[in-house]
């Protein structure tokens, strides 16, 4: 805002001024009134106390405007930092919006808003008006303008603030931007703008705490979470006629003239401002430049054609300019074009060695400044429009200028930028002139990768900037650097190798893999072969509250409707297994019909501190060797391609969790609304976290066809495993063994019902398998299928002794379900197995849990964990009765719902139930009723 404090001294300097001219006058004006009084008054007029009244009255005033020029230039000459750019001397209307901004930031202690609308409605405009009177007010003595359309420039200048505020330069550009809003956080008399900022979590972790303001601008909705939301819109017709009256002069002027264009440009802002400054440097009236718009305005519509949503009115008033930059300043249109592939928001033509031709004195972009093309922020440095850089982009690549391409520009700008970028990128003396261009090198890297860029410097250029950002981030697991040599590389590599097919397809290879076989509990510790579940899966069926029809869940996803479906189902019902065959299901899809899948638990979002957006979470979850281009999940999940699977919100123990993690869903769905999301829960735990709008089905159990269907499919893909062939013996043996069990649980109606559940009649199937008898009830079953899985390990040489095996197993799941939790660190986990009295004096904790995780029941990702929330839960149970614990304390805990009715299979019913009825509350009167078939 250089300048500014300036301009408010003069303004002062000259109310001071007028204040003595004031005093001055009255003195004069009470000499002629009194002379002109009439006979009746002149009496009093000519009273000394009348004379001295007026005196002091003049006198008190010119006193009052005496202290208000001093206090008011106290605050203009007053320390502060900023780093606003100009102010924009042509700035007009929009006063109820500065007015709803003002108030909207008097809330605190820290209000924020998000100004957000259309490319060319002025965002950034209006709020550097609002940022510039706020600074000039002295409301403020810290005002920032943060460039938030990267990551890369949001760490810059948050970093360079913390610089300006005393912190001191550091070359880890994240700790220093975290420095400085912890500096702000404790001071008051902020304002921070977040400028073209793309999603909410990209700006929420950089909001200081303490009593300060920020201003976000966007493109983009969904800012409701952290911010007051003013849409913004184009310009009211009066606004737009002001605006040309203005610009245009009363000679240029006319109104119906200025009416009809006003309506040609859709009252559009920066469409305005060009037409304005079109016709000031020809010295047109508004007619007649009506008149040229309209001539020019079929290539308009084809420009603005080219990208959806792009402002037609910007197009046409681009063309007029740009014919007269090919006649009259063609090295100012080629600057435009250099310009357009870089970071448009601040571009130093001196650090790009860019000048006029020998001989001319003119500098090369005033021809663009003077059109409103660029706008300059200090000295050399400029800015351009994005909407202006995308049609210069455009009309490239259009080919309407005939021999200019766009491909041969992005070349001609990574050239440039090779031989301005320094040969050495370690050379700490070279740091600054990296960190001022790397920017420009992602940005113009980016674009020709889009462009189909493949030969010349880029590889080199890319590689020397990846040296530098490594060189320079110190914190590396979290630090910028290994982020932004990701995304550099990733940009390259399409050039190199047509990377974006090549990770898209190594992408959904590992997905592929990682999803082919069922990964069931009660496979992996009974059968002795894995099985394929594109072989074995059968559609579930489920009910919404659109009615009580049953539809199929997979069939309702293929519609391709965007939108949020959570899906509800008891223990077993399948609804991992659900999300496993979605997510296999789109990866092996063709491509016209493909959402890429990401599958991700809701643990995993929990257990991340700073809850990463999605593209974050995404990319964690793939684990591609392959380089990831630039920006590659954030493109697909703004373009709605993305299938977002979310699952078990129930196994967030924690409500507060849960909270969180839908709220964590409900951001990502307002950031990234075109896509498909999907989230499983238990009911029990969804209630309590319900996202708002969503879509919710209940899944149904299996009917008695599909446990018929599959039972079938699972004995055919074991018989197959087994012989080792797809063959009539096989299909044989498979009918065979799938109408033995489908008799043998037709003799009873308790089995039958057990079965219908999924994960159930998984067990019943490798119970009946390996034992050719069946269980009599759920918690008998799933007593069954560990002790199954005990003795798997046995065969493979376990050390451990069956008989006390599953009490301390069962002692670490009730410690787990006290905790309300579902994993263990390995300390803990060692702990709780150390101090159980079952344990043998010659068995080591870790020599225990090693053999629990051979034997399936247990899985080590880090932290320890049952394969099943249920068997969990049936453990807890069966710890419950052996140690003839009390249930009081659980009657009413929702999480323990299930442990309780497995007590109640294992003989605990009668006390649960008078516990229920002692209770009287309505969730224990609905357990009651579970439990009393088994009492």
């Amino acid at each position: 805002m250089t300048g500014d404090p300036r301009l408010t001294r003069r303004r002062l300097n000259r109310l001071a001024g007028l204040s003595t001219l004031v005093l001055g006058f009255g003195a004069v004006a009470t000499n002629l009134a009194t002379a002109a009084l009439p006979d009746w008054a002149e009496g009093v007029a000519s009273d000394p106390r009348w004379t001295w009244s007026a005196a002091g009255g003049f006198l008190l005033a010119a006193v009052l405007l005496a202290v208000r020029d001093q206090r008011l230039s106290a605050v203009a000459e007053s320390p502060g930092a900023t780093n606003l750019p100009a102010r924009n001397a042509s700035f007009v209307g929009r006063r109820w919006l500065l007015r709803q901004m003002r108030k909207a930031l008097t809330a605190g202690p820290v209000a924020v808003i998000a100004v957000h609308g259309l490319g060319g409605t002025g965002k950034s405009q209006l709020v550097l008006e609002f940022a510039h009177r706020s600074y000039c007010s002295g409301k403020y003595s810290v005002v920032w303008w943060i460039r938030a359309d990267t990551r890369v420039t949001l760490l810059e200048d948050l970093a360079d603030l913390g610089e300006k505020l005393g912190e001191g330069r550091r070359a880890d550009r994240e700790k220093a931007a975290a420095d400085a809003t912890a500096q702000l956080a404790g001071r008051d008399g902020w304002l921070l703008v977040f400028d073209n900022a793309r999603a909410s979590d990209e700006v929420r972790p950089w909001l200081p705490a303490g009593t300060g303001c920020a201003v976000i601008t966007s493109r983009n909705r969904g800012w409701g979470s952290i911010a007051t939301q003013v849409d913004l819109v184009q310009f009211r017709r009066r606004e737009s006629l002001r605006y040309l009256r203005l610009r245009a002069g009363r000679r240029r002027y006319d109104r119906a003239a200025a009416t009809e264009l006003a309506e040609a440009l859709g009252d559009l802002p920066l469409a305005l401002a060009q037409a304005a400054s079109y016709l000031e440097v020809y010295d047109l009236t508004v007619s007649d430049f009506l008149d040229r718009y309209r001539d020019r305005g079929m290539a308009g519509q084809l420009l603005a054609g080219s990208v959806e949503g792009y402002p037609e009115s910007v197009a046409t008033t681009w063309l007029l300019h740009h014919d007269r930059l090919i006649r009259e300043a063609p090295d100012a249109l080629e600057l435009l074009r250099l310009c357009s592939f870089l970071d448009t928001d601040d571009i130093d033509l001196d650090l790009l060695e860019i000048n006029a031709p020998d001989g001319d004195p003119r500098p090369i972009e005033g021809p663009l400044v003077t059109a409103s093309l660029i706008d300059r922020v200090a000295g050399r440095r400029v800015r351009v429009h994005r909407l202006v850089a995308e049609a210069t982009r455009l009309h490239l690549a259009a080919d309407i200028s005939g021999s200019e391409t766009v491909g041969g520009w992005a070349a001609r700008v990574i050239a440039k930028l090779d031989d301005l970028f320094p040969n050495d990128p370690s050379d700490r003396t070279n740091w600054p002139r990296c960190a001022a261009l790397s920017g420009h090198v992602t940005i113009a890297v980016e674009h020709a990768s889009n462009y189909g860029v493949t030969t010349g410097p880029i590889v080199a250029l890319a590689a020397r900037q990846s040296s530098y950002l490594q060189a320079s981030q110190t914190s590396a697991p979290v630090a910028t650097g290994r982020r932004a040599v990701s995304r550099m590389r990733a940009a390259v590599g399409p050039m190199v190798e047509a990377l974006t097919g090549r990770y898209e397809r190594a992408y959904l290879r590992l997905l592929s893999r990682s999803l082919r076989y069922t990964g069931d509990t009660a496979s992996a510790g009974q059968s002795t072969f894995t099985l394929e579940l594109s072989q074995t899966y059968v559609d579930v069926s489920a009910t919404s509250q659109a009615g009580p029809e049953q539809r199929s869940i997979v069939e309702f996803l293929n519609a391709g409707i965007p939108g949020v479906v959570i899906v509800l189902g008891d223990p077993g019902s399948g609804k991992s297994t659900l999300l496993r065959y979605l997510a296999a299901s789109a990866a092996t899809a063709s491509r016209p019909h493909r959402r890429l899948p990401i599958l991700v638990s809701a643990r995993t979002v929990a257990g991340r501190a700073d809850f990463a957006p999605l593209p974050e979470i995404a990319r964690l979850n793939a684990y591609v060797q392959a380089a990831e281009p630039v920006g590659w999940w954030e493109k697909r999940l703004v373009a709605g391609r993305c299938l977002v699977l979310v699952d078990g919100l129930d196994e967030v123990f924690d409500a507060s969790g849960r909270q969180a993690v839908a709220d964590w869903i409900e951001r990502q769905v307002a950031a990234y609304p075109l896509n498909q999301y999907v989230i499983t829960s238990r009911p029990v735990g969804y209630l309590e976290a319900a996202l708002p709008g969503a879509l919710v089905m209940q899944l149904a159990p299996f009917s008695w066809a599909q446990v018929g269907e599959f039972i079938t499919r699972w004995y055919l893909q074991q018989e197959i495993q087994a012989i080792g062939v797809d063959s009539i013996e096989a299909e044989r043996r498979a009918a065979k063994a799938a109408e033995e069990l489908q008799a043998a649980l037709g003799t009873s109606h308790a089995l039958r019902e057990i079965a219908r559940v999924p994960l159930l009649l998984t067990m019943i199937a490798n119970v009946h398998r390996f034992r050719q008898a069946l269980p009599l009830g759920t918690a008998e079953l799933y007593g069954e299928i560990v002790d199954s899985m005990l003795r798997r390990s046995d065969d493979r040489e376990s050390t451990m002794s069956a008989i006390w095996r599953v009490p301390v197993l069962a002692r670490a799941a009730f410690a787990l379900s006290q905790q309300r939790s579902q994993q263990l660190s390995r300390a803990e986990a060692v702990s709780v197995v150390a101090a159980a009295p079952e344990l043998p004096t010659d068995v080591a904790p870790e020599g225990f849990l090693d053999d629990a995780v051979r034997s399936g029941l247990i899985v080590d990702e880090g932290v320890y964990a049952f394969a099943h929330l249920t068997i969990q839960e049936y453990l807890a149970a069966r710890h419950l009765r052996d140690h003839n614990l009390p249930v009081d304390g659980y009657i009413n805990d929702p999480m323990w719902r299930q442990i309780l009715v497995f007590a109640a299979q294992m003989g605990l019913a009668d006390e649960i139930i008078s516990a229920c009825y002692a209770s009287n509350s309505d969730d224990a009167l609905r357990l009651a009723e579970d439990c009393g078939p088994y009492a």
